[in-house]
């Protein structure tokens, strides 16, 4: 009797009808919780769970009033939440900073980025263009911590506003500094006085090009492996993919002096005595920038 070549069909393991068994079973032997509390995550949560981004740390006042007298070039300055020494939030950011959590930033930045939107839509800012300008690090600092947690924050707040984030190679720290940590108010504007180099004409011509980046975690180059516009933190607020840019507000193209966009805002994990953003900030003015505020994770 003559055989056939047809050979029996194998059962494909990895069948799209096997999958959330397999997703069920790996979710008992590592069950996905949140960096913070271990409470278990949603499926749209990758590292804080709804309550630690809402409730867990004391959030600074909805307020566009700044209790910091600002230099008069900054416009206003916005955080999330209050930073107390030793307390879990240090060592949360603690974690982003120098563990190379930068989903985490990730996650952080579209809370900032919901908070910024209920309050620069409310004073008329948000009805413009924005550019997102993360402190940057010295090379040294990137390659040894891994990325930048400003940069990955601000991919956050992109995620949600909509507004580009600024590419590294238009502003940068032209030197290596020590560490702010311990240094008097002296001490600090000292140690960050001229640091910062930027390109306002490059970042206008890249602009007018469409500026790449988005996606990039903490500007080291590594794609973050999950779209961030993707990952459902902040639903509630407004919610991922709401991102969409208004029309030109009361204020026109950034910097009457430069032109481009209407308003630069200067991204940092921690506001402790303003030194470092406030340096940034002065050489974006007086790069040609109009319109420039800043917006921290945490206030000390």
């Amino acid at each position: 009797m003559p055989t056939s070549s047809h050979k029996p069909e194998q059962h494909d393991r990895r069948s799209p009808a096997r999958q959330p068994l397999l997703s069920g079973l790996l979710e008992i032997l590592f069950p996905r919780i949140c960096i913070c509390c271990s409470a278990h995550l949603a499926s749209t949560e990758q590292y804080l769970c709804r309550f630690c981004r809402k409730k867990r740390f004391e959030s600074v006042v909805d307020s566009m009033a700044d209790p910091v007298l600002l230099p008069s070039f900054i416009e206003f300055r916005i955080s999330l939440w209050k930073f107390e020494k030793g307390g879990e939030l240090q060592g949360l950011l603690h974690k982003l900073k120098y563990g190379s959590l930068y989903g985490l930033g990730n996650e952080i930045g579209m809370e900032l980025g919901y908070r910024m939107k209920r309050l620069l839509y409310g004073e008329g800012y948000g009805r413009h263009d924005g550019l997102l300008v993360p402190v940057p690090l010295h090379p040294r600092q990137v390659r040894s911590r891994g990325g930048n947690q400003a940069r990955a924050i601000a991919e956050g707040v992109s995620a949600v506003t909509g507004w580009e984030t600024v590419p590294e190679r238009f502003v940068r720290r032209n030197r290596d500094t020590r560490s702010q940590t311990g240094l008097h108010r002296e001490e600090r504007l000292e140690n960050v006085s001229g640091i910062f180099d930027v390109d306002l004409r490059g970042v206008e011509a890249a602009e007018k090009r469409g500026m790449a980046g988005k996606g990039v975690a903490a500007g080291d180059g590594r794609e973050t492996g999950r779209s961030v516009e993707a990952s459902g933190v902040g639903t509630g607020d407004t919610g991922p993919g709401q991102a969409d840019r208004a029309p030109q507000g009361r204020i026109g193209g950034l910097g009457e002096q430069a032109g481009g966009p209407a308003l630069w805002v200067v991204i940092d994990d921690v506001f402790t005595t303003g030194a470092t953003t406030f340096e940034l900030a002065k050489t974006l003015r007086e790069g040609g920038a109009g319109h420039i505020g800043i917006a921290t994770a945490a206030t000390a």
